[in-house]
């Protein structure tokens, strides 16, 4: 019986299975709270900018902050390709041609595809667990293929990139970020600290609007599927909470980094830094500036964060 798509990806990164999060009431008190703001009735108006712009952005921006690691790339497999690696029955060959096949590049050698598909998601797009089997997940290298962004360049597209940008870094060793919910954490952080040093406050708030509004759809949906109120899949609940928990920390985090002293700053980027380097996991660093979903929300820290 085929695994659930989900359930493959969570394997092959190196995590257990986490269960689905519920959302407490004071939990759900202190979303409430974030709701009345009325974030969700912002009105965007960005400004277009060029591909290249944004390619030589973020470019800036990552090698500013970081020395970034060469990737593994392979172009798109074909559908002969996936059949062979399918139903060659020894494992060991089969993980053996998959890694050999890739080419180590820059992170920015990648190609970029810009979609003008409304319904599109900026993403990394990987291989994915093409055998599901312990050894697989365990022995086959995690490689990519591109990035899509969105056809519409805006101002947040830099920001969007350095998001994507950021996954790659996060594969070198398995299960660097500690558990499967914190993967959104550190991508979703360094593109609030690129928007951040952009000096605009009105994509400031724009990036708030969108963050905190996908907030409260993640969390809702948790919160009404344990009421009953609704039905969902497995795969939607564990993206649900991938994506509640990993905004949340991410907003932490950055909390502490923008009221932080500039050697703070630098000593969070080093963290970082040493978390790409697979020197320590992104755990340690959250557990240092006691980064937790439930205290950010019940100490009101985003509240306060958006009241500025």
């Amino acid at each position: 019986m085929a695994e659930a798509k989900i359930d493959g990806v969570i394997k092959f990164y190196g995590y257990e299975k986490p269960e689905i999060m519920q959302i407490s009431d004071e939990q759900v008190d202190a979303l409430v709270e974030l709701d009345s703001l009325n974030l969700r009735e912002t009105k965007l108006q960005l400004e277009e900018v060029s591909r290249k712009e944004v390619k030589d952005n973020t470019k800036k921006f990552m090698r500013r902050h970081f020395r970034l690691h060469k990737v593994p790339y392979k172009k798109l497999l074909t559908g002969f390709d996936l059949a062979v690696l399918r139903n060659i029955r020894n494992v060991r060959l089969s993980v053996g041609l998959c890694n050999l096949t890739c080419l180590n590049v820059d992170p920015f050698m990648l190609p970029v595809t810009f979609s003008r598909d409304e319904n599109a998601e900026n993403m990394l797009i990987s291989n994915g667990a093409i055998l599901h089997c312990d050894e697989f997940y365990q022995k086959a290298k995690i490689y990519y293929q591109g990035i899509i962004l969105s056809g519409d360049v805006s101002e947040l597209t830099e920001s969007s990139y350095v998001h994507e940008i950021t996954h790659t870094q996060l594969t070198k060793t398995r299960k660097i970020n500690g558990e499967y919910y914190n993967e959104e954490v550190l991508p979703i952080f360094l593109e609030m600290v690129n928007i951040y040093e952009s000096g605009s406050d009105y994509l400031w708030k724009a990036e708030d609007a969108i963050r905190v509004t996908e907030l409260l759809y993640h969390t809702s949906v948790l919160f009404n599927y344990d009421q009953g109120n609704i039905e969902a899949i497995p795969d939607e609940l564990l993206n649900n909470s991938l994506y509640a928990t990993s905004i949340v920390k991410a907003y932490s985090l950055f909390i502490e980094y923008i009221n932080g002293t500039p050697a703070l700053k630098k000593y969070i980027m080093r963290c970082i830094q040493n978390i790409f380097d697979s020197e320590m996991p992104l755990t340690e660093l959250l557990d240092e500036f006691e980064v937790d979903f439930d205290s950010t929300l019940r100490e009101r820290k985003l509240m306060k964060y958006l009241a500025r």
